[in-house]
């Protein structure tokens, strides 16, 4: 067994519904995936829109999805649209990773 045998059985570990793993309703399927919704944090704004939005009561939201590629037909784009139960998502950017889809996105929260 070499490397990349051993890391494909390890992701049972981490899409685990018992350890890190949830369903989540993705684009109209129920996924097993891990999602991090605390990646504002120690990240630096972009700019002063951040402020002006903020001020209206509205946020955006990011969040990381972490997700099986054989999970998905089609690896997301950036700029494209994702539906997470019930809340529209901006891909910001997708980075595949030895079986491993790493999204970030982004959306208006009030």
């Amino acid at each position: 067994m070499n490397f990349k045998d051993q890391l494909s059985i390890d992701l049972s570990v981490f899409f685990n519904i018992d350890e890190f793993g949830e369903i989540h309703n993705i684009d109209g399927r129920d996924l097993l995936v891990v999602i991090d919704k605390d990646v504002s944090a120690g990240r630096k704004r972009k700019g002063l829109s951040d402020y002006y939005s903020m001020s209206e009561g509205l946020h955006i939201s990011k969040i990381m999805l972490y997700a099986r590629v054989s999970d998905f037909p089609v690896v997301p784009t950036a700029d494209s649209q994702m539906k997470i139960d019930e809340e529209y998502y901006r891909v910001v950017d997708c980075d595949k990773q030895m079986g491993v889809l790493e999204i970030e996105l982004e959306g208006n929260q009030s």
